[in-house]
């Protein structure tokens, strides 16, 4: 009997992490983008803030969410350090880079 109940206990949690509405929420948002700090934060930090990347190019690091038609580009020193940083959000028309000058109003 308890052979089938570890079993059973399995199954369920199996299906928990696979629904769709108890996954964790994404980590990628712009609150937590902005607390990278260029020239402070290292790659620990962003992972820890907006999670692990889509895709990993030497020192250049990319997440996509097509679904929210949100781009974000994190670069990094010879260090390990954060360069720059670009958030690329098409359907907000907001695009924000960190070796652009943010105009004045």
């Amino acid at each position: 009997m308890f052979k089938a109940g570890r079993n059973w206990l399995g199954i369920v949690c199996t299906l928990f992490v696979s629904w769709p509405g108890c996954r964790a929420p994404d980590k990628l948002v712009h609150d937590q983008f902005v607390r990278i700090r260029p020239h402070h934060s290292n790659q620990a930090e962003v992972v820890d803030l907006i999670g692990e990347p889509d895709s990993r190019l030497q020192n250049h690091w990319v997440y996509q969410r097509p679904d929210r038609h949100l781009v974000v580009f994190v670069e990094f020193d010879e260090k390990g350090q954060v360069s720059r940083t670009q958030w690329v959000d098409a359907g907000q028309e907001v695009w924000e880079d960190t070796r652009q000058p943010k105009s004045k109003p």
